[in-house]
């Protein structure tokens, strides 16, 4: 049977997984292509929401709507496919994995259950404390996983295979004082705006504090517990599954080893917000570390938990790179959508540097006095 205008893949190819999503054996289908929601990009993927219309042997007809997801280049570091099957197997909820294909190209291809709604990363998600529990219940059972050697082995594949782009924080600290260093130099040459530029001029004395925080972190973090993270944990890669009605989780590209509470650490390990919709700090780490200890998990007091993501959020923030407009030799890719713009950029980077500056005295305190 000749391709579809489904990343040109045959009937043939397709058929297994239709089987899949109808759960019996299918005698025909045809594929329509919601066009007002096909060839959505991202960073590194591209997708489609086709809908199924099926009849089986039974004689039964049904309609099916689904997600489908092709990784943008070959990467094997990048493959989603075994995070699926496995965070599900240890009660994560994600979306269905209906099959897998690759296309022509050697590029990965995930058939997903649509999400009802896609979350997105902004103040709003975290008002609703009950979203927010719920995000972070799904951070503590990832984060509980005990990986079998054969998962683990997936995992170190994965991670060497993304190469540079797995984060090592023997090379992240260093490059988080470069990257400041830069930041001094493009004040110093009026290259950053009026606010930034007057802000790093005027704390000198509070970037090198920075810089040495950065230097004794390398010594730090490397000595923190290590479990299974998700990486890129935020709302915006999060959505609402229809049935039963609750948050799940995907985008499953940098999983990795790594500090254990790093993704609780980078949406809870700041400076509590003074925003009077929100949970308290305390209250949302208790609830975090119930589902931590309930998935199998021995925890942490509460004051060495808040502790911890305290000193992992000072770290993972303190590498600005990913702030700096692309003619100050930043990320080419937007790394935040609401950093569309250079003038984005820089106030988010302003911003950024105010709460390192403001938190650093805390962060010196709970290194040297643990």
């Amino acid at each position: 049977m000749g391709e579809i205008a489904l990343f040109g893949f045959t009937k043939d190819q397709l058929s297994p997984i239709v089987d899949s999503v109808a759960g019996t054996s299918v005698q025909d289908f045809t594929i329509r292509l919601d066009h007002s929601r096909a060839g959505l990009n991202g960073i590194c993927g591209e997708y489609l929401v086709p809908t199924i219309l099926c009849r089986t042997e039974g004689g039964d007809s049904y309609e099916f709507t689904l997600f489908v997801r092709r990784r943008k280049d070959t990467q094997p570091g990048r493959r989603q496919a075994p995070h699926y099957s496995v965070l599900s197997e240890h009660g994560v909820p994600v979306p269905r994995l209906y099959g897998v294909l690759e296309d022509s190209q050697g590029r990965e291809v995930l058939f997903l259950e649509l999400l009802d709604e896609v979350t997105v990363s902004d103040d709003t998600f975290y008002q609703d404390t009950d979203a927010f529990v719920q995000f972070l219940a799904i951070a503590a059972r990832l984060n509980a996983v005990k990986p079998t050697t054969d998962y683990a082995a997936e995992i170190g594949r994965a991670m060497a295979g993304r190469g540079g782009y797995t984060r090592n924080w023997n090379t992240w600290l260093p490059w988080s004082i470069h990257v400041l260093d830069r930041i001094e130099e493009y004040a110093g040459r009026s290259l950053l705006d009026e606010q930034l530029g007057r802000f790093c001029l005027s704390r000198r004395a509070e970037i090198r504090t920075l810089k040495r925080i950065a230097l004794e972190l390398i010594r730090v973090i490397p000595r923190l517990p290590v479990g299974l993270v998700h990486g890129d944990f935020h709302p915006g890669n999060t959505g609402w599954r229809r049935k039963p009605r609750e948050l799940a989780v995907f985008d499953f590209e940098d999983m990795m080893f790594d500090t254990r509470f790093y993704d609780v650490a980078v949406v809870l390990g700041g400076p509590e917000p003074g925003n009077p919709g929100r949970a308290r700090q305390t209250d949302l780490a208790e609830a975090y570390l119930n589902v931590y200890s309930q998935s199998g998990r021995s925890a942490p007091s509460l004051d060495d938990f808040l502790r911890e993501i305290s000193v992992v959020w000072f770290a993972r923030k303190l590498n600005l790179w990913e702030h700096l407009p692309e003619d100050l030799s930043g990320p080419g890719h937007v790394p935040q959508a609401t950093w569309d713009t250079r003038e984005a950029r820089l106030d988010s980077l302003y911003r950024t540097m105010s709460m390192l500056v403001g938190a650093a005295d805390n962060v010196v305190n709970l290194i040297r006095n643990p």
